[in-house]
């Protein structure tokens, strides 16, 4: 049994640290391309990580956010994204930081801060529909609402 459980480890540590992470990153650019947002970036891994500086999204040929750092960690059954400093074009919004944490087959949690307050929720990933816990009354009006509560739908 023990013999089991450690080559099992060792064969998710093999897969972890061997990930094609920069591969996995542009076949995401390549779905994000075919519903019309292109992102633009400059890329760098490590064992464990993916990391991403002075990023550029744009939906439809028009710029929509810039970001300038972002860290992803992708650990198979638990996968981090930390986001610093994204200035969204609509609204005029300035989010600091983000983390979001994801498990398969579970919402993704969102925790971040941003000039309007801070902000936490989840991620839908089937519906697109972001969920904020108590926002604030700047960005209520970008907002929908229904029984779970405050939401952003996107729909591709």
């Amino acid at each position: 049994m023990k013999k089991a459980l450690l080559l099992f480890l060792g064969f998710l540590i093999g897969v972890i640290i061997f990930m094609p992470k920069e591969e996995l990153y542009y076949k995401a650019l390549h779905i994000l391309h075919q519903n019309k947002i292109d992102v633009s970036s400059k890329t760098s891994s490590s064992l464990f990580s993916l990391n991403l500086n002075n990023i550029q999204i744009n939906y439809l040929g028009i710029k929509a956010a810039e970001i300038k750092k972002a860290k992803i960690l992708p650990l198979v059954f638990y996968n981090k994204a930390e986001v610093r400093d994204i200035k969204l074009k609509i609204g005029n919004f300035l989010i600091k930081k983000v983390s979001i944490i994801y498990i398969p087959f579970m919402d993704a949690k969102i925790k971040g801060e941003g000039n309007f307050g801070e902000f936490s929720g989840f991620l839908n990933l089937k519906e697109i529909k972001i969920y904020i816990k108590n926002p604030s009354s700047e960005i209520k009006g970008f907002l929908s609402k229904d029984k779970k509560g405050y939401y952003y739908h996107e729909s591709f």
